[in-house]
């Protein structure tokens, strides 16, 4: 065996092999990723090892080969951290003596980046055995919070527009967005992790006193051979010029090009067009040839984006470009054409389009009448026109007019640009589609070519995205590309790579893999899904930008799979032209087989796997023998474009998808709005049918649906598609939302089905939309019109949006980088094209809803409740705002956002990490300097000398401080713990304040390599730098730095995080065990103004027979104003040691209380306050094990205590007699199981305080200190209200104040972090009647709901019973809490609830003991959910 060294990858703790060349790497400290390995052809002479300790050289092609010594360069390789990467060549470390075969890839020059993002890198060859030689290339990354060490509520500005305003010294516009600030990872993946649950807006411009309720952008293209006069369009019609030709290259950059107009619908009563081209927003209403004196229903893209439709309340117009009408199309002329009862009976009823969709080339409008109309209209791009669609009269319109549970409540349409759903249903493209998709490709297969790769979907998404990032398809499939026919298509694919490569170098395309457009799909059939038999993979250039022909607008896994073949299949394909060139050597033709030797021979020759090479193979062989090959007859055939489908949700509840324009009925569900889990004509009927009748049901009807896929990327799942197969999202008129996801079902009636998607409960039991102002309700509309403001729809796709990201030296990136990198970009341009991006569905309404898409499912993310409601929504993207989106509301302003600065939204929090390539400790912070305070702990070479050790000492606490430094002398590093100084962006500190410590840094890195200082500016080049490693001594030695050369290292990759505006260093041995904010009185002076101080408690430990001995420190943080000669200022921050002491046991706990300093020292709690330069004890109290911590809530004090629990403690302060100050700390009642206190924390419920303990077995307890209880004798001890068992320890707890709906009560509900990087929240119920409610239904669904595995809840929850171990002691078995005395319920487990259908809802309503109405319960979460809406 032998061990390839990845010293840059997170620490593993679990691999697995996923299927013959993927693999995973599961990370409880870092992030998981998932890589590709793949054998490549290597030399026929291996270059044999180097003498002992040296260094082998391993024959990869990447470098020279004249220097084996020399550090090899692995060109452009690319990295995310949170949107952002790193910009340059990074190196390859040489692997050191000692090392055993393989790659040792240096951990310092290549610095952490899998942690912020999925590592987009180039292939890592690496020569495992004799002449086996793999590519690894990491393809997804999961990320990790764990373990959780330190937790912290911040207000820090998230809005990119507030830090740059700070930057510059001006004032932010916004508040300060409040977050938790958390130290996470371990070793060289510790991060610091920035987390919140809501979307903050970013609002470039306010534009107040529109009230709009309706928004959208249009992009727009000039027809090729079209005028805008009206007799050039007229004879470039007759002349039969097809107007959607165009320049190819506008759609392959689509997600990038700006939008042309903006279409706002204001106050029910006009439509507002605004030209988008330029820096501002002109208004052109006058101009244009849009309808402008009536509020807008839709407006959508036609004919790739050379026309526009616009939908109002009685029109249907087409507009090309701004300003020339095509067609005008009345409702009451599509009302005659469709037969319409109330055209053709009565014409005094009125009747009008309430809800329109356009889906190039067809428009959907859904009318206002009783029988709830849908009438389909079809675009004719020769002759510019719209018609309606009389074979979708049949299921939309008259099925509705014959029966009202027919009636069309919602519609949409559907385009499948993935090919998924057609696949999937069995159908094909229609000759008609095939004649509208445009010009002939060649380079096709054979005629069943569309059955084939409709066996080439797979049956699961899951299934096709693992088979797509890892192997290529089966020979079968039509992406499959063979050794025969390799050398068939040649010249084919000859040209195929030249156009690939000039269109990188040009920099067309979407750098993330844009995906096509929402409303343009005649734009996605011409760049998307086109099946060509041979893919390219691009060079460094080409795959960091994502260009690859063809592939934009369809699965990138698909393209990968075609590019990256199965070994095995490999192999196969490689034995043709092996052959053929050993049968030319033999023959006597030189040339064939030099030139074949030449190939494998040359180390500059690097393809991207063996099927690669062996097709480059066979294109040399044509090249040279083109008399020799027969002539192979190519088959030409139309491209082929994505299929159309419309889904309709009828009065009954009933949802059907059909397939355009034949109306062919694809799949069917009766019960769709009741919430089914699964959806498919074989589900099997529902155990609740017998218990409640269908009369007892109240179903609300579905309002609004909508079926989408996500083809490009989205998030930092750059490898794979968003979601290749359609997901449904439905919502209904109760204000819930049902999301589904389709799947290949095996069904005799319908191949097609799906699966109901798990949603946070949150957002299950939303309420219906709020009602409109007094005032507008007033002015009721006719019968059977809808209200002239109301909201066109409340489901609005989004595509491209990008989190902003900051620029080096704030943002992740090489310091000095200068106008070019050394690969020749622009630091600037490069990293643009690194920022992620995000594609998803927006819920419009009174809260809105985020629904990201990633990894083939919906991320929801609540709005920022300051946003209040929003009517309109739409993605926009110009020169002025750079992939935003607009959000307006009929009461408010309109505004012009981008979203959250640098975060990561395909999380299930907004997360945001931040590199800090050492472990953090614990952190703090600073609000008065709006800092934050962290301390750290990593390796550093060479150590430090130890203190002297005092004379006359005992001599086994001697021997015993010798020998723990004689130890660290000849590991070479030590652990080295410091403590610093952040300033996040937007703290009130100028630029020149970052750019100033980044120089300094600079400079530090420059002296320590012996070089000079490089200036601030004007640096070219990377620092290489080495950092410490952490894989034992023999390594970390070998590997180590010092720490000039480690502190450059960090500020490269970790932007801000990584330029501490101040450090101290602890002393050898020293290591910090908490970190606090306090505030203290000089004198112990109450009534004096405290002083903010930063806390540190620090413990010392060399070995056993040594006694473990305590510092404290206090920090005070100051700002100074520095003046340069050369003209301006920088604010510099440091810290003061204002004082420092020793004790005889470790600190491990800090507080403020009162201005004096509450400390645990040992298992003592001391009370002192500051005198000048010292601290004064005031008084004590002796417990019995170490203290571990300390929370207070006034003067009661709450500590936790190794294998003690906790006590609950009071602090006292009288005058006496003599008017002398009496201090005390007295014990009012403990815990009297042995438990290991790891977290502890108060919980206020009104006018009852419990406390709250985490305990080392991976339990969660909440005690009561209660006087009155019998069994607690007289209070002294604390009474266990509730226990669970929770999986991981606790590691913090932080309060967070409820917002209980009609309470104005303190009620606080704790934020709990654990070990495992979890997050989980313990609430308090304030109504006894809803706890009694709460606890039949948590009793009811422990058994009505199908657990995984099978697996009792409850029984897990009771599993806290055994307490688990706690430094190398037993298992503790505590006695079991009565179940009538447990008054902990789960909380996943109640709001599972709203995920149940409604039958089951109903029966478990009635045994719970209400009536057969699931409102009552869908209430209780809403009430629960609204009072824990945090953050």
């Amino acid at each position: 065996m032998q061990v390839v060294i990845a010293g840059s990858a997170p620490v593993a703790s679990c691999a697995a092999t996923l299927t013959s060349n993927l693999l995973f790497l599961g990370s409880c400290v870092g992030d998981s990723l998932l890589v590709r390995y793949t054998p490549e052809l290597s030399s026929t002479g291996s270059t044999a090892a180097t003498a002992s300790g040296g260094v082998e050289r391993i024959p990869s092609g990447i470098g020279s080969s004249e220097n084996p010594a020399k550090r090899r360069k692995l060109s452009s390789l690319a990295s995310f951290e949170m949107g952002g990467g790193l910009e340059g060549d990074l190196e390859l470390g040489i692997r050191p003596s000692g090392v055993a075969d393989g790659l040792y890839l240096d951990d310092g020059t290549e610095v952490l980046r899998s942690a912020l993002g999925r590592s987009q890198s180039s292939v890592v060859p690496v020569q495992l055995l004799e002449g086996a030689k793999h590519s690894f290339k990491v393809l997804d990354s999961l990320m990790c919070l764990g373990p959780i060490r330190s937790t912290d509520i911040a207000s820090l500005h998230l809005r990119e527009s507030d830090v740059h305003a700070s930057l510059s010294g001006e004032s932010p516009q916004h508040d300060p967005s409040q977050c938790v600030i958390a130290a996470v990872g371990s070793d060289k993946s510790g991060a610091l992790a920035i987390m919140r649950r809501g979307v903050v807006a970013d609002v470039i411009t306010a534009v107040p006193g529109l009230e709009a309720h309706g928004a959208w952008t249009l992009h727009y293209r000039e027809p090729k051979g079209f005028g805008i006069d009206a007799d050039v369009v007229n004879d470039n019609i007759h002349a039969g010029v097809d107007p959607i030709e165009g320049d190819t290259h506008e759609d392959l950059d689509k997600g990038d090009r700006h939008h042309a107009f903006l279409l706002l619908s204001c106050r029910g009563e006009s439509t507002m067009v605004l030209d988008a081209r330029g820096q501002e927003l002109a208004e052109i209403t006058d101009q244009v040839a849009y309808i402008r004196d009536a509020p807008t229903i839709a407006v959508g893209e036609l004919f790739n984006a050379t026309a526009a439709v616009q939908v109002t309340h009685s029109t249907v117009r087409l507009v090309s470009g701004s300003s020339f009408c095509l067609q005008d199309i009345p409702l009451s002329e599509l009302l005659l054409e469709a037969n319409h009862p109330a055209a053709v009976d009565d014409a005094n009823v009125q009747i009008c389009i309430k809800y329109a969709q356009i889906r190039d080339p067809y428009v959907v409008l859904l009318l206002s009448d009783h029988q709830a109309t849908a009438l389909l209209l079809q675009g004719d791009a020769k002759q510019q026109r719209l018609v309606l669609l009389t074979a979708a009269l049949r299921d939309l319109a008259e099925a509705g007019w014959e029966d009202a549970a027919a009636a069309v409540t919602a519609v949409c349409l559907y385009t499948d640009t993935t090919g998924w759903v057609a696949a999937a249903a069995g159908l094909a493209a229609s000759e008609e589609q095939q004649q509208q998709s445009g010009t002939a490709v060649g380079l096709q297969g054979p005629a069943g070519a569309g059955q084939q790769q409709q066996q080439g979907i797979a049956d699961d998404e899951d299934a096709l995205m693992a088979e797509a990032a890892a192997e290529a398809p089966a020979a079968g499939e039509p992406y499959a590309t063979t050794a025969a026919e390799a050398a068939g298509n040649a010249h084919g694919l000859v040209q195929e790579q030249q156009h690939v490569e000039q269109k990188s170098k040009k920099g067309h395309g979407d750098p993330l893999g844009a995906e096509a457009s929402p409303n343009n799909a005649s734009a996605d059939a011409g760049v998307g899904f086109e099946p060509k038999r041979t893919f390219k993979v691009p060079d460094s250039d080409a795959e960091a930008a994502g260009v690859l022909e063809g592939v934009e607008g369809t699965d990138a896994a698909m393209a990968e799979a075609a590019a990256d073949h199965d070994p095995q299949e490999a192999d196969k394909a490689a034995a043709a032209p092996a052959a053929s060139i050993a049968a030319a050597g033999e023959a006597g033709d030189p040339a064939v087989a030099a030139e074949g030797g030449e190939q494998a021979n040359e180390p500059g020759q690097q393809h991207a796997s063996a099927a690669d090479a062996a097709v480059h193979q066979a294109v040399q062989q044509q090249q040279q023998l083109p008399q020799q090959q027969p002539a192979r007859q190519t088959q030409t055939w139309q491209r082929r474009p994505p299929m159309s489908f419309c889904c309709v949700a009828r009065a009954g509840g009933s949802m059907e998808l059909y397939a355009l324009p034949d109306m062919t009925c694809v799949f069917q569900e009766v019960e769709a709005t009741l919430g089914h889990q699964v959806m498919t004509p074989a589900r099997p009927e529902s155990p609740y049918a017998e218990s409640v009748a269908d009369e007892d049901l109240q179903p609300s009807t579905i309002s609004e649906v909508m079926l989408e896929c996500f083809t490009g990327a989205s998030g930092a799942a750059l490898g794979v598609p968003a979601a290749v197969a359609p997901l449904l999202v439905m919502l209904r008129d109760d204000g819930s939302c049902l999301i589904y996801k389709a799947f290949k079902a095996a069904s005799a009636n319908s191949l097609l089905g799906f699966r109901r998607q798990p949603l946070d409960p949150a957002f299950l039991c939303r309420q219906s939309p709020a009602a409109l102002p007094d005032a507008t309700a007033a002015a009721a509309p006719a019968p059977g019109m809808p209200l002239p403001s109301a909201p066109p729809c409340r489901l609005v796709r989004f595509d491209h949006l990008v989190t902003p990201r900051l620029e080096p030296p704030l943002g992740p990136g090489i310091l000095g980088l200068g106008s070019s990198g050394s690969n020749g970009h622009g630091a600037s341009s490069g990293l643009q094209g690194l920022k992620l991006r995000y594609s998803g569905i927006f819920v419009c309404g009174p809260k809105p809803i985020w629904l990201v898409a990633s990894r083939g499912a919906l991320v929801p993310h609540p709005m920022d409740g300051k946003v209040g409601m929003v009517d309109a929504f739409c993605a926009f993207h110009n020169p002025s705002c750079q992939h935003g989106y607009i959000a307006a509301s009929l009461t408010g302003d309109m505004n012009i956002c981008t979203l959250p600065l640098q975060m990561r939204l395909d999380q299930p929090w907004l997360t945001c990490k931040w590199p800090l390539r050492a472990t953090p400790q614990a952190l703090v912070h600073y609000p008065e300097a709006r800092l934050i305070a962290i301390a750290t702990a990593r390796l550093a070479a060479p150590p430090r000398p130890y203190l002297p050790a005092d004379p006359g000492g005992d001599a086994v606490a001697a021997a015993a401080y010798a020998t723990a430094e004689a130890a660290t002398k000849a590991a070479g590093v030590e652990d080295l713990n410091e403590v610093q100084l952040l300033a996040p962006p937007g703290c009130g500190l100028p630029m020149s304040s970052y750019t100033g410590v980044a120089a300094a840094v600079r400079a530090a890195a420059a002296a320590a390599a012996g070089g000079t200082a490089a200036s601030s500016s004007g640096s070219q080049g990377l620092i290489s730098l080495p950092s410490i490693g952490s894989s034992g001594a023999g390594t970390a030695g070998a590997a180590a730095g010092s720490s000039a050369k480690v502190a450059a290292a960090i500020a490269a990759a970790a932007g801000w995080v990584g330029l501490p505006m101040w450090r101290y260093s602890l002393l050898p041995g020293e290591q910090v065990l908490c970190l606090k904010n306090v505030a203290l009185c000089e004198g112990g002076d109450e009534s004096a103004n405290p002083e903010p101080f930063i806390a540190v408690g620090c413990a010392s430990a060399f070995g056993e027979d040594y006694p473990a001995l305590g510092r404290v420190l206090l920090f005070q943080v100051l700002k100074d104003t520095v003046f340069r000669i050369e003209g301006g200022s920088e604010v510099k921050i440091h810290a003061r040691l204002a004082l420092q002491r020793e004790y005889s046991g470790p600190v491990s706990a800090l507080e403020s209380l009162r201005g004096f300093l509450l400390m645990g020292v040992g298992n003592r709690v001391e009370v002192q306050y500051k005198q000048g330069n010292t601290l004064v004890k005031v008084t004590f109290f002796d417990g019995l094990q170490l203290v571990t911590g300390l929370r207070l809530v006034k003067d009661y004090i709450l500590i936790g205590q190794v294998m003690q629990s906790c006590a609950f403690m009071r602090y006292s302060s009288k005058v006496d007699r003599l008017r002398e100050r009496q201090q005390s700390v007295e014990m009012l009642g403990n815990d009297t199981e042995r438990l290991d206190a790891t977290a502890v924390e108060f919980m206020a419920n009104g006018k009852i305080l419990s406390q709250v303990l985490g305990d080392g077995g991976g339990n969660i307890t909440v005690l009561a200190y209660d006087k009155t209880d019998v069994n607690s004798w007289g209070g002294k001890k604390l009474m266990r209200r509730g226990a669970a068992h929770v999986g991981c320890q606790v590691t913090q707890l932080e309060r967070l104040r409820m917002a209980v709906p009609g309470d104005s009560n303190n009620r606080q509900a704790l934020l709990a972090a654990t070990s495992d990087g979890g997050l989980l929240l313990l609430s308090p119920f304030w109504d006894d009647n809803l706890f009694k409610r709460m606890v039949g239904l948590h009793e009811e669904l422990v058994y009505q709901l199908q657990h995984t595995a099978g697996l009792n809840p409850k029984a897990f929850q009771a599993r806290y019973c055994r307490a688990g171990p706690a430094y190398g002691a037993s298992y503790n078995i505590m006695r079991a809490l009565p179940p009538d005395q447990n008054s902990m319920l789960q909380g996943d487990l109640i709001l599972a609830y709203a995920g149940m259908d409604m039958r089951a809802q109903t029966a478990i309503a009635e045994a719970v003991g209400l009536e057969p109405n699931p409102d009552v319960l869908l209430q209780d979460l809403r009430d629960l959910t609204i009072a824990t809406d945090f953050l």
